[in-house]
């Protein structure tokens, strides 16, 4: 009997040690397939262009390509065209107009065991002279990423429907972004004449260095990062439905921070007025100076409250920092 055992044990460690191993073999082939599909697609890609242009100081792009717009020392367009993808592109009365047809290939859309995974898209760079300021920037409905790189525009910066969002260094009265399945980050930008309201669905916002006249934040499911931004006016508002608020040292006039799911943390604030933080299901924690010279009102339905003693005083001021959460710990100290 226990002969009987031992072998019962012994063909189960040879049928799990055969086992690992064709698993190995079989993940080694579809590797191969994988990585095979992978060269044909990049073998997809036609050769890269340079074209110089005419003067213009509007930009409407009209097709699915990942765009780069930077300066340089004259107009421009260098590209990448995709065999799948013909694009067009034309001046026309100072607006460079930019067109292009996807054609689907056999590989396009498959994504069995990540295969497809290989960039298989059109790629331009649009280059403009240092001293040219655009009028406008049109590229919506796009499921491509647009970067842009020190670019200067005399009205508001509109852009909806693009996937990944990449701004430096850029200057423009205002932004408006909305962007269903991308993430926003704004470095070192000024949007100093209007409001300007970011959103995301599915994404992360990162926003450092920048200025602001006016600045609403939200995002259904993703993180929310400010550092070191500077909005002069208004009642700026952060919301999330699913993520985290992560705040360094910024500088606000009135700020609402909100949350559904996640967590609310920030470092010392620089606040000219109020100060309002709410979550559903999440902590709220922060540093306070003692020279802020807030009231502070707190209040949580299931979690704790700390929070020092001299920063709780009842203080006459104007300025009111209030901090609430349903379900959650509420921890302010000292800066």
């Amino acid at each position: 009997m226990k002969r009987i055992k031992y072998t019962g044990i012994l063909l189960i460690i040879i049928g799990f040690i055969i086992s690992i191993f064709s698993f190995t073999q079989v993940k080694d082939k579809f590797s191969s397939i994988n990585q095979l599909i992978q060269s044909i697609q990049q073998e997809s890609y036609g050769k890269t262009y340079e074209k110089r242009l005419s003067h213009f100081n509007q930009i409407q792009v009209n097709s699915d390509m990942d765009v780069q717009v930077k300066y340089g020392n004259r107009f421009k367009v260098i590209g990448v065209d995709a065999k799948n993808h013909q694009t067009d592109y034309h001046v026309e009365n100072n607006k460079l107009i930019i067109n292009g047809k996807k054609h689907e290939s056999l590989f396009s859309n498959f994504k069995l065991i990540d295969f497809g995974d290989a960039e298989y898209n059109a790629k331009i760079t649009i280059v403009i002279p240092k001293d040219t300021k655009l009028t406008s920037y049109q590229q919506n409905n796009s499921a491509y990423d647009l970067t842009m790189d020190g670019i200067v525009l005399s009205n508001k910066l509109a852009l909806n429907n693009i996937d990944d969002v990449n701004l430096n260094h850029v200057t423009a009265d205002g932004l408006s972004l909305y962007t269903s399945d991308g993430d926003i980050n704004i470095k070192n930008s000024r949007f100093k004449q209007s409001a300007s309201d970011l959103h995301t669905d599915d994404g992360d916002i990162s926003v450092s260095d920048s200025q602001f006249k006016q600045l609403d934040l939200s995002s259904d499911d993703g993180d929310l990062r400010i550092n070191n931004n500077i909005i002069n006016d208004g009642s700026s508002r952060v919301n999330i439905d699913d993520g985290d608020i992560i705040l360094s040292t910024n500088n606000w006039n009135t700020l609402s921070l909100s949350s559904s799911d996640g967590d609310v943390s920030f470092k010392h604030q620089i606040i000219k007025h109020n100060l309002d933080a709410k979550t559903e299901d999440g902590d709220i924690r922060g540093t306070v100076k003692l020279s802020d010279y807030a009231k502070i009102t707190s209040n949580t339905q299931d979690g704790d409250v700390r929070i020092p003693s001299k920063l709780n005083q009842q203080m006459k001021t104007s300025k009111n920092y209030s901090f609430h959460t349903d379900d959650g710990d509420i921890d302010i100290s000292e800066y």
